[in-house]
């Protein structure tokens, strides 16, 4: 009997997990929509899958000053996710003005709350939503690291003199006309 359990327990894993994974598709690489407002239209839809209401920030952009203020739902906005949590529709109290511009983003936190058994059955749903959470933390990180300033793989630094390289750079308005500039040992 026990030489038995070993490969069925495998083969239901490899059926479950064949299963879920068909089940979990995220299909989209994309986590964020700009739009510009228009000082009529209130209802902004986007296509991107947000698994909980606290995942999607909204945000609302001068468009002069790029500077970006979050906007809280209930009071600016109110949220209906389609019934496949792909996509929605963000819905605004008082419509964004021309010279605004709604930034929505899918930026779910980075913790995995799910407690999987290491006997017993598993959820099917909650191994879905865990996974769908990992590509969706790992899209959110994309989009940041596609908007950084990037350094070639060969260049090699000092982290312990250094602490790493890490460089944040100020807002649109503030470092307009501002140069970037490197110190003599390249940092």
């Amino acid at each position: 009997m026990n030489k038995l359990k070993f490969p069925l327990f495998s083969l239901v894993f490899a059926v479950l997990f064949t299963i879920s994974a068909a089940l979990a598709t995220v299909s989209s690489t994309t986590n964020l929509k700009r739009v510009n407002g228009d000082g009529s239209t209130t209802a902004f839809t986007f296509s991107f899958k947000v698994l909980e209401n606290d995942d999607l920030n909204v945000y609302s952009v001068v468009d002069s000053t790029n500077v970006a203020t979050i906007q809280t739902e209930g009071t600016h906005y109110t949220v209906a996710f389609n019934a496949d949590n792909n996509g929605g529709t963000v819905t605004f109290v008082t419509a964004p003005a021309s010279t605004v511009d709604v930034l929505m983003a899918n930026e779910p936190t980075l913790t995995q709350s799910t407690d999987f058994p290491s006997e017993g059955s598993l959820n099917e749903a909650a191994l879905e939503a865990a996974l769908d959470r990992s590509i969706l933390v790992d899209t959110s990180q994309n989009e940041q690291i596609n908007r950084s300033l990037k350094f070639k793989q060969s260049d090699v630094y000092n982290t312990t003199s250094y602490g790493g390289l890490f460089f944040e750079l100020d807002t649109l308005a503030n470092r307009s006309g501002a140069i970037l500039q490197w110190t003599s040992d390249g940092l």
